[in-house]
C-alpha cells in the first residue's frame, strides 16, 4: 500500500519551482478544456456527434498570498 503527500510533489512553471501553496487537497487540479464530444445539428435538425480534437487542458494553482511564487508568475504572464 502506498500513501500520497504533497510535500512529496514539485511544481514546476517554465524554469520555476513553484513554492507556498495554500491548504488542501486541491492545491493543484487539472481538468480537459473541452468534452471531447459535441454535436453539430444540420439545417434540417439533424444531429451528429462529433469528436473534439481540444487536448488542452485547464490547470489551478493555489497559492498563499504571500507565496514568492506569485511574482514569478507574474512575470511570466506579462513577458508572454
Amino acid at each position: 500500500m502506498k500513501t500520497y503527500s504533497f510535500k512529496n510533489v514539485n511544481v514546476i512553471f517554465g524554469v520555476a519551482e513553484l513554492t507556498g501553496f495554500a491548504d488542501g487537497d486541491d492545491v493543484v487540479t487539472i481538468a480537459p478544456a473541452s468534452d471531447g464530444f459535441g454535436k453539430i445539428v444540420g439545417a434540417k435538425g439533424e444531429v451528429t456527434r462529433a469528436m473534439l480534437n481540444d487536448e488542452s487542458v485547464a490547470i489551478t494553482i493555489k497559492l498563499l498570498q504571500t507565496s514568492s511564487s506569485i511574482p514569478i508568475l507574474q512575470n511570466l504572464y506579462l513577458a508572454d
